[in-house]
């Protein structure tokens, strides 16, 4: 269930063709490890680890409370 990949973004936004590939299901995302940059998606049965420390401090920045 649990596959290891890199993901390289081409741009900033996905093409119709890329959201059409990716399915209709919801697509979760877990941080595993804030430090390392770890994070995990989920989507159905399939999860796909990878690093991105870029992504980890915004989601850290967006799911900390206002003021902190």
């Amino acid at each position: 269930m649990s596959a290891s990949a890199s993901p390289q973004a081409r741009t900033d936004r996905l093409t119709k063709s890329e959201i059409d590939k990716s399915g209709t299901g919801r697509v979760m995302l877990c941080v595993h490890d804030a430090e390392n940059g770890e994070v995990s998606v989920l989507q159905g049965s399939r999860e796909v680890i990878f690093k991105d420390h870029k992504l980890v401090a915004r989601i850290m920045r967006a799911a900390a409370p206002e003021g902190s």
